[in-house]
């Protein structure tokens, strides 16, 4: 395990409350790898930065303990952020190449946790995976994200078992029907 860096202007809280809100504040705590500080007006964050194949890779980590005390998780001090930013590093170096949208869903499904696994699941495989699965998140921009979308949009809804033709939506229920639809598969993504 790596030694436990110090740094004067972040390994407490009154030398943080200190710095200039509204700016990242960074500390090298090993090659490649650096822990930042953000403060806002009413919370602050950690930060983790590391170098990959010549891009910098961001990742918030925790909130910081600047106005409620470390449990671990949620909230963390300057010690267990930097404990924090180096696992996330393994994982991200270890990741071993470009990280798809289709990796990304994988790992987001593999620590998804509630009532709605099942239909998230469904989601992702019906909509998600088809049209951008091969695509890098790196790479994927509004654009491509709104083009999904329309084209979600635009497609009749799925067919459905459906005995009682009389009370099928009229075409203007059914488009707003259809963007709510879009809206919460969107949510997903």
């Amino acid at each position: 395990m790596s030694r436990s860096v110090r740094d004067s202007k972040l390994d407490s809280r009154t030398a943080r409350l200190k710095l200039k809100k509204g700016r990242r504040h960074w500390r090298a705590i090993n090659k490649g790898l650096a822990l930042g500080y953000w403060r806002g007006k009413k919370s602050s964050s950690w930060l983790s930065r590391t170098l990959v194949d010549g891009k910098y890779h961001l990742q918030t980590l925790a909130k910081a303990d600047d106005y409620q005390d470390a449990d671990g998780h949620e909230v963390l001090d300057f010690y267990q952020a930097q404990d924090r930013a180096r696992e996330w590093a393994k994982t991200e170096s270890g990741r071993g190449g470009p990280y798809t949208v289709r990796e990304a869903v994988d790992d987001y499904l593999k620590d998804f946790e509630g009532r709605s696994e099942q239909e998230t699941r469904r989601v992702c495989e019906r909509y998600i995976l088809p049209k951008l699965g091969d695509r890098l998140v790196n790479d994927l921009t509004t654009r491509h994200i709104r083009r999904w979308r329309n084209g979600i949009m635009a497609a009749k809804p799925r067919a459905r078992a459906r005995e009682d033709e009389e009370n099928f939506r009229s075409g203007d229920v059914d488009e707003r029907a259809r963007k709510a639809t879009t809206n919460r598969i969107l949510t997903v993504l």
